[in-house]
């Protein structure tokens, strides 16, 4: 019986690495003083798109250069622009760090067993717990969240 329970959770967990969010710039690497438009990206494989995420949820957006200055970026953001969600220039050589975040605003519902697949997916083994404990495992399932994502570009060598 646990060997079906466990491929019915992988057979339907799938749905669930939607959450996936990431910072997807241009190019990793740039000369000193270019620029790279980035998008900010959701989902996975075959569901990853750009990322709807409306501008008054991001708390927090900057690039910290490679002498550890942190520069403010919120007002470069253009999210849904066709040439991007921001462009950033990076002026000196060396590896820059682009820090997003978000409030904890953003909410998921998943049908019940989406819901608990995801719960194993992620290792979160408390929630699964108290679900079970409360006997939720059969009702939907919600989530509040916040997002959090970095990149790396390189400008020069």
């Amino acid at each position: 019986m646990r060997a079906w329970l466990a491929a019915g959770f992988a057979l339907v967990a799938g749905g669930a690495q939607a959450h996936d969010f990431w910072i997807q710039p241009q190019s990793f690497a740039v000369e000193p003083g270019g620029a790279a438009a980035i998008t900010l990206q959701v989902g996975d494989g075959a569901e990853r798109r750009r990322s709807s995420i409306p501008r008054r949820r991001i708390v927090r957006f900057e690039a910290v250069g490679p002498d550890g200055t942190v520069r403010d970026m919120a007002g470069s953001l253009t999210l849904g622009a066709n040439g991007g969600d921001a462009a950033v220039r990076f002026d000196a050589a060396g590896a820059h760090l682009l820090v997003l975040m978000t409030d904890a605003g953003g909410r998921s519902r998943l049908p019940a067993g989406r819901f608990n697949a995801y719960l194993v997916e992620e290792g979160l083994t408390p929630a699964l717990e108290a679900r079970t404990g409360a006997g939720r495992n059969e009702r939907d399932g919600a989530e509040r969240y916040r997002r959090a994502a970095k990149a790396i570009v390189q400008a020069g060598g």
